[in-house]
C-alpha cells in the first residue's frame, strides 16, 4: 500500500469501523477480520490525537497488508508486504503515537523514515516539499514485513533527514535507496521515537515526566 493519506486532524466519527474498540480478543496466528485503533492506543490521555484521517489510513493499510491474510501452502508469504506513506512528522516522536511505533516495530522487519521537514514547523517556503502553501512537517515512512517475520525481534528502523530547498530534496529522493550510507539507526525500545540514537548522554538523563509526574494536557473531546 503506497500513498499520501489526507491530512484531516479531527475526523472522529468518519471511520467508525476503525474507531470502534475491538469486542473480541485477537487470536495469535489467525487473520484479523477488521482493523481497530485499539492496536494503536497506548497512552490514554492522548488518544484523541489518533482521530485523524491519516491514522485511520495507517491502521487500514497495516491491517490489509500484515493482518488480513493467513499464510497457507499455496501462499506462504500472504502476510508479507510494504506500507509506504507520506505522513505528518508528529508520529515520529509524539506521545499520542507511541502505540503506532510499538505496533510497527512488532509487525515489521525493517523501516525507513525520510524526514522531509527537518527545518521545523512552518519551515521557509522554498524548503516545503509540496509547495509554499503547505507548511506542515511531513515525512516518508516505509515499513516492510517479510514472510518469516519474528514479532519478538523489533524492526530495524533507519532515519534520514533531507535539508535544503524543495528542488534539492526532490533531487536527493531520486537517488536514495536502502543501501545509502546516510541512514542513521533509530532507538530500539518499543515506543521510543523514530529518531536516531543519541551520540551523547542525553538518553540516560531522567525524562521530564519522571521529575514532574503530575501533569495534564487540559480538556479534550
Amino acid at each position: 500500500v503506497i500513498g499520501n493519506p489526507p491530512h484531516v486532524k479531527d475526523a472522529k466519527g468518519r471511520a467508525e469501523w476503525i474507531e470502534e474498540p475491538r469486542r473480541i480478543p485477537l487470536v495469535p496466528g489467525q487473520p484479523v477480520s477488521r482493523p481497530s485503533l485499539d492496536e494503536f492506543r497506548a497512552v490514554g490521555r492522548y488518544e484523541s490525537d489518533l482521530n485523524g484521517m491519516e491514522w485511520y489510513f495507517w491502521r487500514w493499510a497495516c491491517w490489509k497488508v500484515f493482518e488480513a491474510n493467513r499464510p497457507d501452502e499455496d501462499h506462504p508469504d500472504a502476510t508479507a508486504g510494504i506500507v509506504a506513506f507520506v505522513t505528518p512528522c508528529s508520529f515520529l516522536n509524539g506521545r499520542a503515537f507511541a502505540g503506532i511505533r510499538e505496533y510497527l516495530r512488532r509487525q515489521c522487519d525493517a523501516g525507513w523514515i525520510i524526514n522531509l521537514s527537518p527545518e521545523g514547523n512552518r519551515p521557509p517556503g522554498n524548503t516545503r516539499i509540496f509547495g509554499r502553501e503547505v507548511g506542515r512537517q511531513v515525512s516518508i515512512a516505509v515499513f516492510v514485513r517479510r514472510a518469516a517475520a519474528d514479532p519478538e525481534q523489533p524492526a530495524d528502523v533507519r532515519y534520514l533527514a533531507l535539508h535544503g530547498t524543495r528542488e534539492e530534496k526532490l533531487s536527493r529522493l531520486d537517488i536514495i535507496g536502502p543501501a545509502s550510507t546516510d541512514w542513521q539507526r533509530c532507538r530500539t525500545s518499543a515506543r521510543s521515537a523514530f529518531r536516531p540514537e543519541s551520540e551523547q548522554s542525553w538518553d540516560i538523563y531522567p525524562a521530564l515526566s519522571e521529575l514532574m509526574p503530575m501533569r495534564s494536557r487540559g480538556v479534550t473531546s
